[in-house]
């Protein structure tokens, strides 16, 4: 069953670029013009110059997870891996007509999806850049969507999403999820869950891709040594021709984890080993105290390694994720589960420290510093400075995004991660999944037991 819209042509359209801008990024310490261009069918198209020898296209469609039909979390993530799977194919058939059958196109492709939007990712030696364009240029706007296509990547999906939930620490943070962000879509993990997923149909897909794949709502990346001429015709020859549709609004209800239970507890002998999640929600990617959070976050990674990791023989990480709507920060720590008293006690006591003290000078100029040679190393290396214009156009973070996040960080004063701590963490809520018994008397917060069941939209 085809539910194309109109087919990709080798008509080469000028007239379909509008007038070009020019940004600069920062590449390995020289300039690198980067061309952003939108066609008329408003797919937005940023080039990047690179002269490796490779090429990076990316597609960002902006409808992801939170467009998932009610009871039927998944449904983005399916259809990704489905369209995924018939790129795959096309590129290998396309790349089979001229060459021996033992040979191999070297193209990759990764393909993933967020509760914000989907994404794919290709890959590859620069003289197969047109086996990769090609392939998106037919499939993308022109998908199949038939049983046999569908029933293979289902039963891997589910057998993927299976083997997460005998995972101690995905069950954690998936429960926790849904405590900060429900009624939210943002409180479904964007991939679904196994019964979830087993209840999508084809029709289910259908109307996501339809709804969902428009050029009007997709950010098109191209890497490669393409000249600003070469770049124009070769966007507009496989992307130019693609319909644009009206988009779908954002309309979803607000997190509100008021009420909901300070900490809950799941023991089950589907896991191994225990799992602690702390989190709380915070801010959208498009805030100005995004950059302070990131330092708040690194502060507290540091403090917790010894005194509630290693002498305890846990892990632990900690995030600051961020969404179009939304975001929230966590805490995970796996481990015995005989330790899981203390850790969570040390883990809510770091928490109130940062909120009552603030940090030190040292912690502070540390963690900022830390955070600014980061992301100057991601930016001079070129897939991740590829990654970083993709997240900064996703998210209309600006074209000097790749200037400014550092100068950002560098205008933080010490102050501010008091003041965020106090903010955003003083209502954190702890969700623990293990597969041990957990010794609840003298624990150092109120423990509600849950059956590990997910409640659906």
């Amino acid at each position: 069953m085809i539910t194309g819209r109109t087919p990709i042509t080798a008509l080469i359209i000028l007239a379909a670029i509008l007038p070009v801008s020019f940004i600069t990024a920062q590449d390995s310490g020289q300039f690198a013009a980067v061309r952003r261009e939108v066609l008329l069918n408003d797919l937005t198209v940023i080039g990047v110059p690179d002269t490796a020898g490779s090429f990076e296209l990316y597609i960002a469609l902006k409808h992801g997870a939170l467009f998932d039909p009610p009871q039927k979390q998944g449904t983005a993530y399916l259809t990704a891996r489905c369209v995924a799977q018939q790129l795959r194919e096309r590129i290998r058939l396309d790349f089979s007509q001229d060459r021996p059958a033992a040979e191999q196109p070297s193209v990759q492709l990764e393909t993933w999806v967020t509760a914000d939007g989907t994404f794919f990712r290709l890959s590859g030696p620069v003289e197969h850049l047109t086996f990769a364009g090609r392939a998106l240029a037919e499939i993308l706007p022109a998908a199949d969507f038939d049983e046999a296509v569908i029933g293979p990547v289902k039963t891997e999906v589910i057998a993927e999403i299976r083997a997460l939930e005998r995972q101690p620490c995905y069950l954690a943070q998936r429960r926790l999820r849904q405590v900060l962000m429900q009624p939210s879509p943002y409180a479904f993990p964007p991939r679904g869950t196994s019964d979830s997923l087993s209840v999508i149909e084809a029709a289910d897909l259908i109307r996501f891709y339809r709804r969902c794949y428009l050029p009007n709502r997709t950010i098109l990346l191209i890497s490669s040594p393409l000249s600003g001429k070469d770049f124009r015709l070769f966007a507009t020859r496989f992307f130019g021709m693609w319909t644009k549709q009206e988009a779908p609004e954002y309309n979803f209800p607000k997190a509100d984890p008021a009420g909901t239970p300070t900490g809950l507890l799941q023991q089950t002998g589907d896991t191994d080993g225990c799992c602690i999640a702390v989190g709380a929600e915070t801010l959208p990617v498009k805030h100005d105290d995004t950059p302070a959070l990131h330092v708040l976050r690194r502060i507290l990674q540091k403090r917790l390694v010894e005194p509630a990791g290693s002498r305890n023989g846990y892990v632990i990480d900690t995030e600051s994720e961020g969404h179009l709507k939304n975001g929230v920060f966590l805490i995970n720590a796996a481990g015995p589960a005989a330790a899981a008293s203390e850790v969570t006690s040390a883990i809510h006591q770091s928490v109130q420290d940062l909120i009552r003290g603030g940090c030190s000078p040292a912690e502070f100029l540390g963690a900022r510093n830390d955070l600014v040679e980061e992301f100057l190393a991601q930016r001079a290396e070129a897939a991740r400075r590829n990654q970083l214009l993709v997240h900064a156009e996703f998210y209309r973070l600006g074209v000097r995004y790749l200037d400014d996040y550092p100068d950002q960080l560098d205008g933080l004063i010490r102050e501010d991660i008091a003041y965020l701590a106090g903010k955003y963490l003083a209502g954190i809520k702890t969700v623990i999944v293990s597969r041990d018994p957990i010794q609840t008397e003298g624990f150092p917060i109120e423990l509600q037991q849950f059956s590990g069941r997910d409640e659906h939209r």
